[in-house]
C-alpha cells in the first residue's frame, strides 16, 4: 500500500469516527431539548444564512484583489466560481484544498489562463490564512480576558497560534522564493519521473514567477485581499451572535467573537476530516463549556450551522454541475447582491 493510499485510509477512518460521534452526542444528551431549541430557531433559518452570504461577498472581493490585474470576468461570475470551489472544499477529503484546483479550472472556462487563475487561488488562500491568524489572535485575546487562561481550549488555541504564525510567514516567503518549483525538484530528487512532471515544469515555473511578481509589485493588493478576507471572518461573528440570540442565550459581541475564533482554529487543526464532521461539534462543546454553556446548547448551535452549511454546499455543487455539463455558468448572472454594484 502506497503512502497516498494509507493517508486516504486514515482520512476515511477519521471521517467514519466523526460520523459516528455526531449521533452519539445527540443520543447521550437530551434529544428532546435539542429538538425544542431547533424548533425555536427553525423559522429564522432564512435570516441565519444571511451573515455567511455577506461574508462570502467580502471574501469574493478579497479574491478579486488576489489577481495581478483586474480579471476578465465579472464579479458575479467570480462569486459563483468561488461558491462552487468552496462547496468542493467541504465535501472532498483533501484538507480543505480540494476545491482550489476547481476554482482555477472553472476560471479557465472563462478564458482566464490556468496559471493565472491558479496564482490568484494560491494568493487568495494565503491572504485568507493571514486574515484567519489575525482574527484568531483577536479572538484568543478576548477569550483570555473573558474566561482566563485556565480553560483547556484557550490553552490549546494559544499553542496552535504559536505554531501557526511562523508557518504563515514561512508560506509567504516560500512563495516568493519559488515554492512550487522547489517542490517539483524535490520530487525529481526522490526519483519520480514521468510525462506529467515534464508537462508541469513550465507551468510550475510560470506559477512561481506570477506569485513572486505579485508579492513584489502588488503589496497593496495583498493588504486589501487580507482586509476583505478578515471582514469575511468577522461576518461569522454576526452569525454566532444571531444564532445564540435566537436561541435565547445571553451573548455579547466579544463572546461571539471568541467562540467563532476558537472554533476556527479547532476546525483548522482537524483539516484532514471532510467538513470537520464530529470534531467541529466536539470542539464547540469544549468552547461552550468554557463559557458555562451546556453541551445541549452547543450541539443545537452546531446543528443550526450545519444546516446553513448544507444549504450553501448544495448551491455550490449545483453551480459546479452546471459548469461541468453545460460548460457555462448558471443563467443567474444577475446577482449575488446587485449586478451594478460589483461590475467593473
Amino acid at each position: 500500500m502506497s503512502h497516498a493510499q494509507k493517508w486516504r485510509l486514515i482520512r476515511l477512518l477519521f471521517l467514519a469516527l466523526g460520523l459516528a460521534f455526531f449521533p452519539l452526542l445527540i443520543y447521550r444528551l437530551d434529544p428532546g431539548a435539542i429538538g425544542a431549541e431547533l424548533a425555536r430557531v427553525g423559522i429564522y433559518i432564512p435570516i441565519i444564512i444571511l451573515p455567511y452570504f455577506v461574508g462570502f461577498i467580502f471574501d469574493s472581493i478579497g479574491w478579486r484583489y488576489s489577481f495581478s490585474s483586474p480579471p476578465g470576468v465579472s464579479f458575479n461570475r467570480l462569486f459563483w466560481v468561488r461558491m462552487a470551489g468552496e462547496a468542493m472544499n467541504v465535501v472532498t477529503p483533501a484538507a480543505y484544498l480540494g476545491g482550489e484546483p476547481v476554482k482555477a479550472f472553472l476560471l479557465n472556462k472563462h478564458k482566464i489562463p490556468l496559471v493565472e487563475g491558479a496564482s490568484a487561488v494560491v494568493i487568495a488562500k494565503t491572504a485568507m490564512t493571514v486574515a484567519e491568524a489575525i482574527f484568531v489572535i483577536i479572538g484568543a485575546g478576548i477569550a483570555l480576558h473573558q474566561v482566563g487562561a485556565g480553560s483547556a481550549v484557550v490553552k490549546g488555541v494559544l499553542l496552535a497560534l504559536i505554531a501557526l504564525l511562523p508557518l504563515v510567514g514561512l508560506l509567504i516567503f516560500a512563495q516568493r522564493a519559488g515554492l512550487f518549483t522547489r517542490i517539483l525538484r524535490t520530487l525529481r530528487k526522490l526519483g519520480l519521473r514521468g510525462r506529467f512532471l515534464d508537462r508541469a515544469e513550465e507551468r510550475v515555473s510560470h506559477l512561481d514567477h506570477n506569485l513572486s511578481r505579485y508579492y513584489r509589485e502588488n503589496p497593496r493588493g495583498m493588504v486589501l485581499a487580507t482586509f476583505y478576507h478578515l471582514v469575511g471572518w468577522v461576518m461569522g461573528v454576526g452569525e454566532v451572535y444571531l444564532i445564540l440570540s435566537l436561541m435565547g442565550i445571553p451573548v455579547d459581541l466579544g463572546m461571539a467573537f471568541a467562540i467563532e475564533a476558537l472554533g476556527a482554529i479547532i476546525k483548522g487543526a482537524m483539516f484532514f476530516i471532510p467538513a470537520s464532521i464530529g470534531t467541529q461539534e466536539g470542539g464547540n462543546v469544549l468552547i461552550f463549556a468554557a463559557y458555562g454553556l451546556s453541551a445541549t446548547t452547543s450541539l443545537s448551535f452546531s446543528i443550526i450551522r450545519r444546516i446553513r452549511e448544507i444549504i450553501y454546499v448544495v448551491i455550490g455543487l449545483y453551480i459546479f454541475s452546471r459548469y461541468e455539463w453545460k460548460k457555462d455558468v448558471p443563467r443567474a448572472e444577475t446577482t449575488p447582491a446587485s449586478p451594478e454594484m460589483f461590475e467593473r
